[in-house]
Formats: structure tokens, C-alpha cells, sequence
């Protein structure tokens, strides 16, 4: 008998062919889109850049900086000075905040800091050393929370707040943001002023430094909390590791300290290139493994 395709059946399969190829066209149109998305993110790597300058503040303190951070915000920013002072400085018009002393009467002789910048660890002329932390505090409040002073504010401007500052969010939130400081307790390195220090954490999260004092002992310090999940008392050990070392004939103290990687090599530099280093993978027992000229 003979058989014929109901028209219905025609529509339907001339709507799926349309569909098909307007899913098809669609794929590639977004596809080239991306591409051309992609393109246009990738294409200012190949270009050169541009750096413009926005503030020029003079941070007036009449000693050294030695150390410095801004928060994540970019509204704040500390500086450590070489005398021990801390700042916090206002990053939009260069207004001192704040300022405190790391400890009255006990000005550091020697520091550094984690790449990251999150830790501190500082050496002193009675031969302690304390590792602590540098930053910032931040937390938000509501308009009806801040003194009136600060409330007709609108957002993106900056007030001061205590010892920080307080910015209205987009959302109309006062962040409110101030310096932290912590320092652990002093951890007696040696007999004499320390010199040259550096600092690292270690995989174990352990945290280690290595100090040179005046009189040219060398040690490498591990340090560990460990609390007790019961009484929750916390003890705190420290590990030293004597480095032998008698400066080369003709050379004094070494000007510059570098306590490699996760704690494992230790190098001496000095100011003509002149490199030394030691091998502390062993946990008991630390030597020069070679001498090198870093700038032939």
C-alpha cells in the first residue's frame, strides 16, 4: 500500500533540522567569542607596560626604615624603624595613625622576615631573639557602632577610628582596620648581641632561625609549641644546633646571613662575594659543605 509523511511529521523534522544548525552556528559563534575574549585578556602581556605614580607621602621618622607592609585594603601601612619604633601611616595623605615601640629600651640589632612577610623574627644586643607576627586587624561594623563623628561618611571614604581607620564599604559597612603586633617570648641565642639573623618555617610547621652574635657564634634554632589537648597547657621547646664556624684568615663577621629553602643550607656572604656554605639536613650535627666566590 502506499505511504505518505503527514505534514506534522515535516514540521517537526524541518524545526529539529533548524534547531540543529542554529545550535551548531550558536557553538561556533561562542566559541570564536572566547577565543576572541582570550585575545584580547593575552594581548597586553606582548605589549609594554605603563606605571603611573598616585601618592608621594615623605615618611618623616629621622632613622632607617628597615621593614615595611600595606594592608590588603591598600589604605594603611606600617614601617619598622631600625630604633624599634612601629608606624601606622595612612597611605592617602601620609597622616601618621599610630606609633608604638617594639620594646622600651631595647632597640633590635638584627631582623628578617618570611617571604610571605607574615612572619618577624628580631635579634637584640643582650643576645634574645623573638619571633612575632606584624599586620593588620581587620573587622567590620555597623553605622549605628561607630562614634558619630564617622557615621556621615559615604562609601570609599576614610575616617579615623582608635588607634586605625574606619571605610565605608560599597554595602555601607564600616571596615575597620588597625595594626596587629605580637611578639613570643625571647629566646636566649647568645652570650653577645645578635648580628645577622634569618628566619624559616619549616615542613614539620615548625618554625626555625639562624642568628650569627658579635663574637661570631653560629646556631640554628628550632623552635615548637605543643599543647596538651587535655589541660590545654602549652609548652613551648627550643632545639639549637651549634654551626661551626672560625672566619676565614684576613675576613671579619660576614655582612649578610641566608637560612635557604625549608632550614637546610645556611650561607655566609661576604661584601666582596665571598660565600660559605653549610649543609644542616643532618639534625645533629651541621658543616661547611663548600666555599664559593658568589660574584667572580
Amino acid at each position: 500500500r502506499s505511504r505518505t509523511t503527514p505534514r506534522s511529521v515535516r514540521r517537526a523534522e524541518q524545526t529539529a533540522k533548524a534547531f540543529i544548525y542554529g545550535g551548531g552556528i550558536g557553538t561556533i559563534i561562542a566559541v570564536a567569542l572566547i577565543f576572541g575574549f582570550l585575545l584580547w585578556v593575552v594581548a597586553p602581556l606582548f605589549l609594554g607596560g605603563d606605571l603611573e605614580e598616585r601618592d608621594t607621602h615623605e615618611l618623616t621618622g629621622g632613622d632607617q626604615i628597615v621593614a615595611m607592609d600595606v594592608d590588603e585594603y591598600r589604605v594603611l601601612g606600617w614601617s619598622l624603624y631600625r630604633d624599634g619604633r612601629i608606624r601606622l601611616t595612612r597611605l592617602d595623605d601620609g597622616t601618621a595613625v599610630e606609633e608604638r615601640t617594639l620594646l622600651t629600651g631595647n632597640a633590635p640589632t638584627a631582623w628578617a622576615r618570611t617571604p610571605n612577610g607574615k612572619k618577624i623574627v628580631l635579634g637584640f644586643a643582650d643576645g634574645t631573639v623573638r619571633i612575632g607576627e606584624i599586620g593588620f586587624l581587620t573587622s567590620f561594623r555597623e553605622r549605628d557602632q561607630v562614634p558619630e563623628s564617622i557615621r556621615g561618611l559615604e562609601p570609599g571614604e576614610i575616617g579615623a577610628f582608635e588607634n586605625g581607620i574606619a571605610q565605608v564599604t560599597p554595602k555601607g559597612q564600616f571596615r575597620i582596620v588597625k595594626l596587629r603586633l605580637e611578639l613570643g617570648q625571647p629566646i636566649q641565642a647568645a652570650d653577645s648581641g645578635i648580628r645577622l639573623i634569618d628566619f624559616s618555617v619549616l615542613p614539620s610547621d615548625a618554625e626555625a632561625f639562624a642568628a650569627i652574635s658579635e663574637r661570631g657564634a653560629l646556631g640554628i634554632y628550632t623552635t615548637e609549641e605543643t599543647e596538651n589537648l587535655l589541660t590545654g597547657e602549652v609548652t613551648f621547646e627550643v632545639e639549637e644546633l651549634a654551626v661551626p664556624f672560625d672566619p676565614p684568615p684576613g675576613r671579619e663577621t660576614p655582612a649578610f646571613l641566608k637560612f635557604a629553602g625549608t632550614g637546610n643550607f645556611l650561607y655566609l656572604l661576604w661584601p666582596d662575594g665571598y660565600t660559605i656554605r653549610f649543609d644542616a639536613r643532618d639534625e645533629d650535627r651541621a658543616a661547611a659543605a663548600e666555599t664559593f666566590d658568589l660574584t667572580p
